[in-house]
C-alpha cells in the first residue's frame, strides 16, 4: 500500500500491458503534439492543392490612349522592334507573331510588304534574379515535445534550422506603342509587367500580352493588376 501523500502510479496516468504497469505521461503528451502536427500537415496540404487549382500570373498593366484614338476599318500594321539591337533577338519574331496574331483580334491586318497604316513598336526584357524561398524551420531542443509553426522537440536548450534554399525568378517586361505610320503620332502605348515569376520569357510573353491587351484600348493612365489564369502543369 503506498504512503499516505504519495502519488500511485494510476494518478500520473497509466495503462496496462499484460501483466506489466506503464507510467505514461510523456506517451500521452507525444501524442497530443502528433495530433496537432498531423492537423498542421493536412491543413498545409489542402492549402497547396487550392494554390494548384487556382494558379495565375498576376501582371501589372498601365496604358496611355490618345484623345479621339481611331484608326479607322482594318488598318493595316507591322510590328517593328523598338531598336536596333532587339532586331538581333533569335526570339524576337516569334514575340512579333504573337503580337500580330492578337492585334487581329481587334481588327488590324498585316501589311504584307505595303505601306502600314500603323506601326506596332514592340520592347521587351527579361532578367532573372535569385531569391530565398521561404521553407520550415526546424527546432532541435530538449524538452516536452510540441507542434507548431516551428517543427520539432523544443525546449529553453537548442538551435533552430532554416530549411529553406535558394531559386531562381524573373522580372519581365512588355512595352507596345501603336504609332501612326503617316506623321509618327503614338496613338496608344501599353506597359505590363510581372515580378517573381518562376516562369521564363518564353512561357511568361504570351501570358503577360493577353494581360496587357485585356479591354483594349483600356483606359487611359489606369494602373491596375490583372489576373491571368495559367495552363496546367505550369508554376507562376
Amino acid at each position: 500500500m503506498p504512503r499516505t501523500g504519495a502519488r500511485s502510479p494510476d494518478s500520473a496516468g497509466s495503462r496496462e500491458i499484460g501483466k506489466m504497469r506503464v507510467i505514461t505521461p510523456f506517451f500521452n503528451g507525444f501524442e497530443r503534439a502528433a495530433r496537432r502536427l498531423r492537423g498542421a500537415l493536412i491543413m498545409a496540404v489542402l492549402l497547396m492543392l487550392g494554390a494548384c487549382a487556382t494558379r495565375t500570373l498576376p501582371v501589372q498593366v498601365t496604358r496611355f490612349v490618345e484623345p479621339g484614338f481611331a484608326l479607322g476599318p482594318a488598318p493595316r500594321a507591322e510590328v517593328v522592334p523598338a531598336h536596333p539591337e532587339l532586331a538581333k533577338d533569335p526570339d524576337f519574331v516569334a514575340f512579333g507573331n504573337l503580337v500580330g496574331e492578337r492585334m487581329r483580334r481587334f481588327g488590324f491586318r498585316p501589311a504584307d510588304g505595303g505601306e502600314p497604316d500603323v506601326r506596332i513598336r514592340l520592347d521587351y526584357d527579361g532578367r532573372a534574379v535569385e531569391t530565398r524561398a521561404a521553407g520550415p524551420r526546424i527546432g532541435i531542443g530538449i524538452g516536452a515535445g510540441h507542434a507548431g509553426r516551428h517543427v520539432g522537440f523544443g525546449g529553453s536548450l537548442g538551435t533552430t534550422v532554416a530549411t529553406g534554399g535558394r531559386r531562381k525568378v524573373y522580372d519581365h517586361r512588355i512595352h507596345l506603342s501603336l504609332v501612326r505610320a503617316s506623321d509618327g503620332r503614338v496613338l496608344w502605348e501599353g506597359r505590363a509587367f510581372a515580378n517573381g515569376t518562376r516562369l521564363d520569357l518564353k512561357a511568361a510573353f504570351p501570358v503577360m500580352l493577353d494581360a496587357l491587351l485585356a479591354e483594349f484600348p483600356g483606359r487611359s493612365g489606369e494602373t491596375r493588376t490583372v489576373e491571368v489564369p495559367l495552363e496546367p502543369g505550369h508554376q507562376r
